[in-house]
């Protein structure tokens, strides 16, 4: 496996830094990158999606431009309502680039974020034609009412052979203080998602519970990985619909993977698939929930661990938090991480950080 990281040096002004760096690809060879600004002196106060692209493989950027499609915006009176945790991707089926993703609200005045207003998250398709995303739909879930969230933030989907989408969303039941996750199929014609089925519901109940899922199909084999606060947890299933319950990843040698409340991804190239995960114990007691730097590792299928000699590091640590990324997997040999330097908490920047944007190419030899 081969790999060139492309660092795109940020410009921090010490208020406001670019997080949520994910890619989708597009058909000319460009990734369309979706990002946000957060405001660094509060608590997940997102401004709206961005867009910007990279060309040749990474090494070329476009400046972030916003997208109406995304502006934040009010709900009711005294309520705004951002689209964050965003996850763009090219559905070869239809041939369109969809983006994917949650819902933050905030108080109109304080900025500080309503919990329990129900949420169904949002989709948005890219207008190639003009360049700019169609206004955001909110998803349609066969879950009754008393789930008051129901929302795909910060997740990696597949598409089937056949084109259909499996997304894993994040759930939550009005009388349960517990997230827990599912595995919704849908059909896109090119227009509009529509749920087709879905997967059994998986849960955790350790402090937050199961959030923040993401899915592969791998060797016939499903595979869920899902954050939860005290370590990563994986699922595996063979229709994409009954999934077994959620244990922890762990190394060849029986030791737990010390990853926590921090989210994983899967890379799959040359017919093996890789988790990508943060972990304790590299020299980052200094970093925020110890997310960075990001490592991946190979996924033993069979046995569902992660092979201990395989880990690498795949973007290195410079005193800021980098767990909020995405994986882009291109074809069976190109596959791309992004990523952008979280500057929070105050003083990360020592360490040489400075909000910049990573693009990270691996391709087989």
């Amino acid at each position: 496996m081969l790999t060139t990281i492309y660092k795109h040096e940020g410009n921090y002004d010490g208020k406001t830094c670019y997080v949520h760096a994910r890619a989708g690809a597009l058909p000319d060879g460009r990734l369309l990158i979706t990002t946000q600004k957060l405001d660094v002196t509060g608590c997940d106060d997102f401004g709206g999606l961005e867009v910007l692209y990279a060309s040749n493989g990474g090494a070329v950027i476009t400046c972030a431009k916003s997208d109406p499609a995304f502006a934040r915006k009010g709900l009711t009176e005294g309520i705004e309502v951002a689209e964050c945790d965003a996850t763009p991707m090219y559905h070869k089926r239809s041939g369109k680039l969809i983006v994917i993703g949650h819902k933050a609200f905030y108080d109109k005045e304080t900025h500080a974020l309503v919990r329990g207003i129900p949420n169904r998250g949002f989709y948005s398709v890219y207008d190639e034609a003009n360049g700019c995303f169609l206004p955001t739909k909110s998803f349609e879930i066969s879950l009754g009412e008393e789930y008051i969230h129901c929302a795909p933030g910060s997740v990696q989907f597949y598409e089937g052979e056949d084109g259909t989408l499996y997304i894993p969303f994040t759930v939550r039941h009005a009388d349960s203080p517990f997230y827990e996750v599912i595995v919704c199929r849908f059909a896109f014609d090119g227009r509009v998602l529509k749920e087709t089925g879905k997967s059994n519901i998986l849960s955790y109940p350790v402090v937050r519970g199961a959030c923040e899922p993401s899915v592969i199909c791998a060797n016939g084999k499903f595979i869920l990985t899902v954050r939860n606060d005290t370590v990563g947890l994986s699922s595996t299933s063979e229709d994409g619909t009954h999934f077994s319950p959620l244990t922890p990843w762990h190394f060849d040698d029986g030791a737990v993977l010390e990853n926590y409340n921090t989210q994983q991804h899967f890379l799959a190239l040359g017919g093996e698939v890789y988790l990508v995960y943060t972990r304790r114990g590299a020299n980052n007691d200094h970093i925020f929930r110890h997310r960075a730097p990001l490592f991946f590792a190979r996924i033993d299928t069979e046995r569902m661990c992660l092979l201990r000699e395989s880990e690498q590091i795949a973007v290195p640590q410079r005193g800021a938090r980098l767990g909020n990324f995405g994986v882009t997997n291109i074809s069976e040999s190109l596959a791309y991480l992004t990523v952008t330097e979280w500057m929070q908490p105050k003083g990360c920047e020592a360490y040489g950080s400075d909000n910049a944007l990573f693009i990270v190419r691996f391709e087989t030899e």
